[in-house]
């Protein structure tokens, strides 16, 4: 929300993938700066804010940084509270609350900062920020080496691709030659390249680095765990995400291994001196050194690759660990996406979670992609659907029964026929998530308690604190279990569910409820019942 903004923004891929209503007419535009644009078209769509549902319109803008920027004249659809002292937005009568952002869209920060404190720090810091589209600065610690399992060099001629694709690798070389990431190179190595589809509709160089992979010797350095990040942001109020620009072109290859790197185009033969986008252990290396980096704040800040997350309860500590994480970047001449950075937010999206006030809940990211989600055409459509809602499964009580028509069809003795059982079964998986299921983040200062279930179907399981979910387990039975008893199979229930939850019960009084009355005197028959003991 833009209190400053007289008009409503889309962006206009945006506004395309979510099926709205687009009039052509084009209207032109004045932005913060003074810059002008011009608009091709008014999107016409429902805005739904507690409850409350209404037709709005907004300008279409191309590549446009926002989803939807709302402006000041939605009060007179909804009669909005604003309060820029405490940045919120409020119905009357409820206790609807907005997020708002405090993140620079221009140079000069001309959003609304959270206060005059964290306006100076970020002016006194606006070197690390990306506002002049200038070349990544250059990590001076450890270098990126490449240990390979074989000497034998790894090389393939260059891929052919039509003229106008031709034309956007020789520009990405000459781009990245010009900045110093790569440079003309006679190694007895080379990859071919090809180019990958980015979200806006561009196209990025991919260097097929495959066979190279094959033969490098593993990282063993771990990756954070996504519950794990988000259970450490339970009691944190305030939120900054920062994202470093070309995270791996800061980091610089060893001279040795150099030659490795090298790739092929139909145009000529190139090597990087940064570490490549692609590289098997490119990944776990970066996660490395950020992390040494950050190791001192790591009670507050998360890093997860290109992205850092600090959390803190309260504003003063937030601004104070701010600073010292924006001295650490300018001091390791890191380079910050100021469009993908928020600042001193109530709520943050990151890595596919919204976290707010101990809450967690999918990205609208998420969600706008399951709106418009067509129907499977093959196994392999099927196989992309179950990955995706597998991937939010905790957030869907019983989602294993909800998914067992669809997974039917994974099975290579079935056949792929889509029919109405499958076609229900994913609009209530859909129409579900789409609903906003929110879940609270586990608290280790917190009662628990599970609550367990079994059918003839399948087995379900929820974590439980203060009467709130934190997260749903459940899946199908297997042929040899849907033998199984009752009592045998609220067990099973049970025990899998103690199982996923280890980490959050293990060592804790947790009370454990279930609707099968006979296994209280489990512990008293263990020797007749040796199945069951077990």
């Amino acid at each position: 929300m833009d209190t400053a903004s007289t008009v409503n923004i889309i962006n206009a891929q945006f506004a395309k993938q979510t099926g709205c209503k687009i009039i052509r007419k084009q209207t032109p535009i004045q932005l913060a700066g003074n810059k002008e644009c011009i608009s091709p078209g008014l999107a016409v769509f429902d805005l739904t804010v507690d409850r409350v549902t209404k037709q709005i319109s907004a300008l279409c803008l191309p590549d446009f940084q926002y989803s939807i920027l709302i402006g000041v004249n939605i009060r007179e659809h909804f009669p909005f509270n604003i309060s820029l002292k405490n940045l919120s937005v409020s119905l009357p009568k409820n206790e609807f609350v907005e997020q708002v952002l405090t993140t620079n869209i221009e140079t000069e920060f001309n959003r609304q900062p959270v206060n005059k404190e964290l306006d100076s720090l970020l002016q006194e810091y606006i070197d690390v920020f990306d506002t002049k589209n200038e070349p990544v600065g250059k990590f001076e610690g450890e270098k990126f080496k490449i240990n390979l399992k074989s000497d034998t060099p790894i090389r393939r001629p260059p891929y052919r691709h039509p003229r106008w694709k031709r034309d956007i690798i020789n520009e990405q070389v000459q781009e990245l030659l010009v900045n110093g990431s790569i440079r003309e190179s006679d190694s007895p190595y080379g990859s071919p390249v090809t180019t990958a589809m980015k979200a806006d509709g561009t196209h990025r160089l991919v260097i097929d680095v495959r066979e190279l992979n094959k033969i490098t010797v593993d990282d063993i350095e771990p990756m954070p765990n996504i519950d794990d990040i988000i259970e450490d942001t339970v009691h944190s109020r305030f939120f900054t995400k920062l994202d470093i620009k070309w995270f791996y072109h800061h980091f610089q290859i060893a001279e040795e291994d150099i030659r490795k790197t090298g790739f092929v185009t139909q145009d000529g033969h190139f090597e990087f001196l940064v570490v490549p986008f692609g590289a098997k252990n490119a990944p776990f290396f970066c996660q490395r050194q950020l992390r040494r980096l950050l190791r001192k704040h790591r009670k507050h800040v998360i890093s997860y690759l290109d992205d850092i997350l600090i959390h803190t309860a309260d504003l003063k500590t937030h601004l104070l660990i701010l600073r010292e994480i924006l001295e650490i970047i300018r001091q390791n001449n890191f380079r910050l996406r100021q469009k993908k950075c928020t600042f001193v937010a109530n709520s943050v999206e990151f890595l596919g979670h919204v976290i707010e006030d101990g809450t967690v809940r999918p990205s609208d990211r998420h969600i706008q992609a399951l709106k418009v989600y067509r129907q499977p055409v093959n196994k392999k459509g099927v196989q992309r659907l179950v990955g995706f809602i597998n991937w939010l499964r905790k957030y869907i009580p019983k989602c294993g029964e909800w998914l067992s028509p669809i997974t039917e069809l994974l099975r290579d003795d079935v056949p792929f026929e889509w029919g109405e059982e499958q076609e229900k079964a994913m609009r209530s998986l859909i129409d579900y998530i789409i609903k906003g299921p929110v879940l609270t983040i586990f608290d280790s200062t917190k009662p628990r308690e599970i609550h367990t279930d079994a059918s003839s179907h399948g087995i379900a399981g929820v974590l439980i604190q203060e009467s709130r979910p934190v997260a749903f387990y459940s899946r199908k039975l297997t042929a040899a279990e849907r033998r199984l008893g009752p009592t045998e199979l609220e067990l099973l229930a049970l025990v899998e569910t103690l199982q996923l939850f280890r980490c959050q019960v293990l060592g804790y009084h947790t009370k454990c409820y279930t609707d099968h009355n006979s296994l209280r005197w489990l512990h008293q028959f263990h020797e007749s019942k040796a199945k069951l003991y077990r």
